[in-house]
This record gives C-alpha cells, sequence and structure tokens, in this order.
C-alpha cells in the first residue's frame, strides 16, 4: 500500500509539536513493519525529514520503498540516495501526480501548503476524480476550524456534496493507525 502523508515542512511554533512528531514516528514504524510505501512531496525538512528518517532506517528489514515529488525550487532540500524522485513543473502537478501514487492519505496538523492539499483532494474526492482513502488527523482539535468553516458553507449544502462523508476522521494516533490497519 502506497500511503501519502501531508504535513508541514516547516518547524512549528505551536502546541501540537509533540502529538505531531509522535504521530510521524508511529506511522514511519507502521510502514516499515507492514511493509508499505512512503508517498512525500515538497521539501524534506522537519516532519517530512522526519519520516523520511523513520522508513530509511527501516528499509533494511522491509520491502518499503519512498516517492518523493517535488519541484525545481526544492531540489536542494532533498536528501543523497533517494529511491525515487520525479520533479514536477508545478505545485499543483506534484499534488496531482502524489494522489495517483497513493492508496491512502493521510494529513498531519501542518501549514497553509497542508491545508491546500487536504481542501484539493477533498474536493477532487467530491468530484469523483478519485476514491482514495482520506485521513485527516486532527491532533489537539487542530483542524476545529477549518471543519467548523465546513459545515458552515453553502458549497457544501449540497446533499450530494457530503465532505464530513468523504473523509476519516482520526483523534489520536492510536485511532489514526487503527484506521491504516484497515484501508
Amino acid at each position: 500500500m502506497n500511503i501519502l502523508v501531508c504535513c508541514s515542512s516547516r518547524t512549528p511554533n505551536n502546541r501540537i509539536y509533540d502529538e505531531t512528531e509522535e504521530a510521524i514516528i508511529s506511522i514511519g514504524k507502521y510502514i516499515v513493519d507492514k511493509g508499505h510505501n512512503l508517498v512525500i512531496g515538497g521539501k524534506i525538512t522537519w516532519l517530512h525529514k522526519k519520516l523520511y528518517t523513520e522508513v530509511k532506517k527501516g528499509q533494511n528489514s522491509s520491502n518499503s520503498h519512498i516517492y518523493i515529488y517535488t519541484i525545481q525550487q526544492l531540489i536542494k532540500t532533498l536528501p543523497n540516495n533517494l529511491d525515487y524522485c520525479e520533479v514536477c513543473e508545478t505545485s499543483i502537478k506534484m499534488k496531482e501526480k502524489m494522489m495517483q501514487k497513493a492508496d491512502v492519505i493521510v494529513f498531519l496538523p501542518g501549514d497553509l501548503e497542508t491545508i491546500a492539499d487536504f481542501v484539493y483532494m477533498l474536493k477532487a474526492k467530491l468530484n469523483k476524480e478519485h476514491d482514495k482513502e482520506l485521513i485527516l488527523y486532527n491532533a489537539s482539535g487542530y483542524y476545529d476550524k477549518l471543519l467548523e468553516m465546513f459545515d458552515e458553507t453553502e458549497v457544501f449544502n449540497f446533499e450530494e456534496a457530503k465532505p464530513w462523508m468523504s473523509y476519516i476522521y482520526a483523534e489520536n494516533i492510536k485511532t489514526l493507525i487503527t484506521i491504516l490497519q484497515n484501508s
């Protein structure tokens, strides 16, 4: 199974650092233990780097691979000895490639780019452009305001567009890993 993990590539200054870092380590160990593959994009810094390192160090004992999608401006952030790397023309093309490669997509607390990834891939699912499992990890209520906005946005008031039925909500790490196991 190819697991795309969307998270911040910047060092956070917020209340959910420890919980998000713990989720990264748990996801990395799960990927290696089950022989799944990691899909990531953009910069390989902060959380991406922690996840990359967790999977890379376990590759000797598993069949796990790492697929990286990036854009030209971010190549300098990539580590050496990559399993697979594709440089895309634009960040939209990068999102499309990552979405195509993934079987399941996990969204951890992140920056504006992570939120944009979630909205983009949720909208694509609502438009029936893919049927990937979307898992939103809402550590310490990080995404509560975004989810409230979805409830109040008229775009989502149509009966056929039910965003809350198009993703799975995980409130803690144990639930997140259980959802991955059942995907």
